[in-house]
């Protein structure tokens, strides 16, 4: 897919169910253009070859975003990044940057996110995991 496809998608707070939708019509796209037949049932790394999936591409570019806006101790964002409304009453929350931070970096607990981040080496490693698991799913 084009870059431009992929514009402001750092901040994108995206629920599974449109992580699949996303996937499902990169899915569709690509096998319009490679156009293979349908009786022999490709594989998904037969029809990406050696491209990755859009929600993985898009988990990469989130956390390694929010990594940035962490590390930048001297500006506002810093503490913005891991903000979260409070819960009050019976509410549902909405799905926040933070939840979906936590989701993309390997099940990584909230508590647990703001130290991952601010070390740099574990940071990085995590984004690179992000999407080298993105077919052994």
């Amino acid at each position: 897919m084009a870059s431009m496809a992929y514009y402001g998608s750092e901040a994108w707070t995206l629920p599974v169910r449109l992580e699949n939708r996303l996937d499902g019509c990169h899915t569709r796209l690509s096998m319009r253009v490679k156009n293979p037949s349908w009786k022999k049932h490709p594989t998904l790394k037969q029809i990406y070859g050696g491209f990755c999936q859009a929600s993985s591409l898009v988990r990469q570019r989130r956390t390694q975003f929010a990594g940035h806006c962490q590390q930048a101790t001297k500006e506002m964002i810093s503490s913005l990044v891991l903000w979260k409304l409070p819960i009050s009453g019976r509410k549902l929350r909405k799905l926040t940057f933070p939840d979906v931070i936590s989701r993309d970096a390997l099940a990584l607990y909230f508590d647990d996110l703001k130290t991952a981040m601010e070390d740099r080496e574990v940071w990085k490693s995590l984004v690179k995991s992000v999407v080298s698991t993105e077919f052994e799913k």
